[in-house]
């Protein structure tokens, strides 16, 4: 919802003047229900860049402004759980690039 506003406000220089008729729980739902053709949303795009590529659903508009969401990673250095660590943050860099 809060990356919703942001894009809204940064896009049209103004809180939108409306909510959305459903919020569902996680954005696998969503983009099922676009899939399926069903809806319009927001969603960011590297969550949803294998649908588009396989046209499974469309990109409409991608906003004047990009919107971006710094993500910082930080642990301990004692960590008892290393090696899960470096998986997820392999992850991660994988996905963001």
């Amino acid at each position: 919802m809060e990356h919703f506003r942001r894009f809204w406000f940064e896009n049209f220089n103004k809180k939108p003047a409306f909510k959305p008729n459903y919020i569902l729980p996680n954005i696998t739902s969503i983009i099922r229900c676009l899939n399926n053709g069903n809806g319009l949303a927001l969603v960011p795009d590297f969550l949803c860049q294998e649908q588009i590529l396989r046209n499974e659903i469309n990109l409409v508009w991608e906003g004047n402004v990009k919107t971006e969401n710094t993500l910082y990673f930080a642990s301990r250095t004692d960590l008892k759980y290393k090696k899960e660590l470096d998986t997820i943050k392999t992850i991660f860099t994988s996905k963001m690039k």
